[in-house]
């Protein structure tokens, strides 16, 4: 979804059309990227604050 978002934002300000294309199509296009692109790239930030002792003091 964050790719989708991204594109979308990115074509607004460019005056294009963000459109969704199948992985296979996007594979040709990307090549090995796509999987990066593909992956979800949700994550908690609970281990960088245990790793690191750090709590953030504002967004």
């Amino acid at each position: 979804m964050l790719v989708r978002v991204t594109a979308e934002i990115t074509g607004r300000h460019l005056g294009l059309t963000a459109v969704s294309v199948p992985q296979w199509e996007a594979t040709e296009y990307f090549g090995c990227q796509s999987r990066f692109l593909a992956a979800d790239p949700s994550a908690s930030c609970t281990r960088t604050r245990e790793l690191l002792c750090w709590q953030p003091s504002h967004p």
